[in-house]
């Protein structure tokens, strides 16, 4: 079971650093495959984190997203600019809501984005604004 896992994740990391490679995208095939798939996509959404929110280093912060309830499990990304920082939740259900805590040891930054995406149609992908995670109540680095 772990032998497939780390040869499934390989695999995708070696899409993702392709596509983006090429692309200069986080995630992301060539085109969408049909106007289903760009009308879902147009209804992503991001609520939380919003743009230029500061969230502080061992608390708990609530991301927040509206996905179609054609979408069933979602995975949640943390980037900080293009480079991928952690995988936050790999097959979560699509409830719209995922309750991370922040390692404590996270480099301040005001960089920071999440990305959730279909598991089973990564073209349907949502990349949040970008937010800081910071020791201070304002994002100065």
């Amino acid at each position: 079971m772990k032998a497939k896992l780390f040869i499934a994740v390989t695999l995708f990391f070696s899409v993702l650093i392709f596509n983006s490679c090429s692309r200069n995208e986080l995630v992301g095939p060539e085109k969408i495959s049909n106007d289903n798939d760009q009308t879902i996509l147009n209804s992503l959404r991001i609520s939380s984190p919003q743009v230029g929110a500061t969230w502080q280093p061992g608390t708990i912060q609530k991301i927040t997203w509206s996905f179609p309830d054609v979408v069933k499990k979602v995975q949640i990304r943390l980037y900080k600019k293009q480079e991928l920082r952690s995988i936050l939740a790999i097959a979560y259900e699509n409830t719209g809501l995922f309750e991370w805590k922040i390692p404590a040891e996270i480099l301040n930054s005001n960089h920071y984005r999440i990305q959730i995406f279909d598991v089973d149609a990564p073209i349907l992908t949502k990349l949040s604004e970008y937010f800081f995670i910071t020791q201070s109540k304002q994002g100065t680095f």
